[in-house]
């Protein structure tokens, strides 16, 4: 689906970019350059394959050549659509250019919502999301994220300057990948979370992000991913020695006017720190 928006540049599911500006010349342009989009759209791939997954995504750009990536995942149940209008919410400032990636979890079977099928990082066995992990969509889901990491050094963007994000699931899948990854990152943004598998962490971590600044948010009646869940989450990094901004609301399951311009304030900061070590 094609977006217009003043000065964003929206990249469909299927990888083909839209520039919004660029359709604004005569309603017949538009109109032409539109179904010209479209049918790039159809015809260009944007897909991702790790084993027998396939991840599509939804790319947006806030500038041309962006120097900085933010992959953000969504939580079970939802699809990359779902923080996609948070972007100019996060009132970054226009001389940073970056290209988030929305991408789409895989549909699988969730045991705990009696064998559903629907969008998902990883399956949940019960209410204790703590119970029962499944390690092996943790795992698949971590090696979809290194896809779309090793896309965008591949496209030019530095790893030091991807940022991992995620809310609920697409939080844990974002931690449990941050701290491996072998490449260091720009920051870890984890919304709503908890670190999966945690007892695997101090020793499968990466020395390359030992460093990696994280910011974490929950809601203070979250019924879904508890808070004490994130709080032992917080507390086992910190012990580890990661730097972890740590941030609080009074919300349940989700994201909060007030959190999301804490959120808009660190990524602001974590890009004017990078741009000024390069």
């Amino acid at each position: 689906m094609l977006k217009r928006t003043n000065n964003r540049y929206y990249r469909t599911a299927r990888g083909a970019r839209f520039d919004a500006s660029s359709a604004n010349s005569s309603p017949r342009s538009g109109m032409i350059r539109a179904l010209v989009f479209l049918m790039l759209a159809l015809l260009i791939p944007g897909v991702y394959a790790v084993g027998d997954s396939v991840v599509d995504y939804i790319e947006v750009e806030t500038g041309t050549t962006p120097k900085f990536a933010i992959i953000w995942l969504h939580g079970l149940g939802a699809d990359g659509n779902d923080f996609r209008p948070l972007v100019p919410e996060l009132a970054i400032p226009d001389q940073f250019a970056v290209r988030f990636i929305f991408p789409h979890a895989p549909h699988r079977a969730i045991t705990i919502n009696g064998g559903m099928v629907m969008r998902g990082w990883y399956d949940i066995a019960s209410t204790d999301i703590a119970d029962r992990e499944d390690a092996a969509g943790i795992e698949a889901s971590a090696g979809i994220v290194e896809q779309l990491i090793a896309e965008q050094r591949q496209r030019g963007i530095a790893s030091d300057h991807i940022i991992l994000a995620g809310f609920s699931q697409g939080g844990a899948i974002a931690l449990f990948a941050g701290v491996r990854h072998t490449q260091p990152l720009g920051g870890i943004l984890a919304l709503s979370t908890y670190m999966p598998l945690p007892g695997r962490a101090a020793a499968e971590r990466h020395e390359s992000n030992r460093d990696v600044p994280i910011f974490m948010a929950h809601g203070q009646y979250d019924p879904v991913v508890p808070l004490a869940l994130g709080e032992t989450s917080r507390e086992m990094l910190g012990n580890m020695g990661y730097r972890i901004e740590w941030q609080t609301y009074p919300m349940q399951h989700s994201v909060s006017i007030e959190e999301v311009r804490d959120i808009g304030v660190w990524i602001s900061q974590r890009l004017k720190a990078l741009s000024e070590s390069d």
